[in-house]
């Protein structure tokens, strides 16, 4: 389990590092979700999980059971009501202590937080 916890800390620093070389958090939101929705596409395509998603999710920026969630989604409802659970549920906590990495919607939060603040060349 502590691999794990380890895991959800690299994501958010591998986050704000690439918020901060870019200086853009919107592209990396945006290249998240584009992520997830392959993902998800791509599953639902082979009707199975590829055996290098499930063998290098450790290392894939976004896990592959979060983009099936979230990509999945995507096209169906707005995506702001997709991942309104993982940034707003104050019970999300409890269910994902053995996820790989941190809820997709905490780290797009904390991407726009990012923008917010304007730490971005063009605020």
């Amino acid at each position: 389990m502590g691999g794990l916890w380890f895991t959800r800390q690299r994501s958010g620093i591998a986050d704000h590092a690439a918020a901060n070389l870019t200086g853009n958090p919107n592209g990396q939101a945006r290249a998240l979700l584009k992520i997830a929705y392959g993902i998800s596409q791509d599953i639902q395509a082979q009707k199975q999980t590829d055996f290098v998603l499930e063998g290098f999710e450790l290392a894939m920026p976004v896990g592959y059971r979060q983009a099936m969630t979230t990509g999945s989604l995507c096209g169906v409802m707005p995506i702001e009501q997709a991942i309104a659970w993982d940034w707003g549920n104050s019970q999300r906590h409890y269910l994902t202590f053995n996820n790989s990495h941190a809820l997709l919607g905490q780290r797009l939060a904390r991407l726009m937080q990012y923008a917010q603040q304007g730490n971005c060349p063009w605020s």
